[in-house]
């Protein structure tokens, strides 16, 4: 109850007329010039309106009860409305936040800028550091790269039940022997092919061309580390005549025998390379000599 009391009281409040500049001073003088002249003519004098409170269903409402003569009076109304809004200048807090983010701005695109630039150095030298292992690698491959080379060449013994087998350069032997291919150098080396012949020459010096230039050796895949070796045989197509096995025997000079061919191999860059080699027999010492001829005994 004391609720809608108080608000009907703010009701009458708010209704009441506000005086305006120029305007509110005059209401109380002709307030009073009004009750002597109803005074003077016997006039009952205009009685405010008064505000009362019904309750109905739908909940309390306000009332505003007034003489007739009340609604004579024209009383002034007043109109509020928003004004327009007016930017409010930055202060010195608002300067320092837009400055303090101005900032974490530019550094945040330095800081980008310097990744980039990081990230293409690294990119640069990431390559640079690549070029030169490949080159220190190739370096390593040229300078400890495989050297293929044909050694220790001797007649085999070749032996029968109940008959004797001619060897070395005796009538009838296919001068059948074997030597070794090692590896001297550093890195593997892939054996791609090997030729051996044994050619007989009764001239004083080997010809010009090879006489297995054109010939096609047994394929291989053999990888041969550093230090290793395998073995390889050789033979005769035809056995020694009588005639050969005399001259051979007899150290003539009118007859040599060789033992001849090549070693094909790739290193580890891919390069094919080729060992040529040429041994020839010496009968008083009974053992293969390397010939000093370049285009018969060399090594790639």
């Amino acid at each position: 109850m004391n609720l809608l009391c108080t608000l009907a009281v703010l009701l009458a409040v708010t209704q009441a007329p506000v005086p305006t500049s120029g305007k509110a001073t005059n209401h109380g003088v002709r307030d009073g010039h009004t009750q002597n002249q109803n005074a003077n003519t016997g006039e009952k004098p205009s009685v405010p309106a008064l505000a009362s409170i019904t309750k109905d269903k739908n909940g309390p409402s306000l009332e505003t009860h007034s003489d007739q003569h009340s609604t004579d009076l024209n009383q002034p109304t007043i109109n509020i409305t928003n004004p327009a809004p007016v930017p409010i200048p930055w202060g010195w807090r608002e300067w320092t936040v837009w400055g303090g983010n101005l900032a974490v701005a530019i550094v945040g695109l330095g800081g980008i800028g310097v990744a980039i630039a990081t990230l293409l150095k690294l990119e640069r030298q990431t390559k640079a550091t690549e070029d030169q292992l490949r080159i220190a690698e190739k370096t390593i491959v040229f300078t400890q790269r495989p050297r293929i080379s044909a050694r220790n060449f001797y007649f085999s013994k070749m032996t029968a039940i109940g008959r004797q087998v001619p060897n070395g350069i005796s009538e009838g032997s296919e001068a059948a022997g074997q030597f070794y291919i090692g590896n001297s150098g550093g890195t593997d080396a892939k054996i791609r092919e090997v030729l051996c012949i044994v050619h007989l020459e009764g001239g004083d010096n080997l010809a010009g061309e090879r006489p297995y230039e054109g010939m096609i050796g047994s394929a291989e895949d053999t990888v041969l580390h550093p230090g290793s070796s395998i073995p390889y045989f050789f033979r005769m197509e035809n056995p020694l005549t009588h005639d050969e096995a005399y001259r051979l025997a007899m150290s003539m000079e009118t007859l040599k025998m060789h033992v001849m061919g090549k070693v094909v191999y790739v290193d580890e860059l891919g390069i094919v390379r080729t060992t040529h080699f040429c041994r020839r027999y010496i009968p008083a010492r009974r053992r293969f000599e390397p010939v000093d001829n370049p285009d018969y005994e060399n090594a790639d």
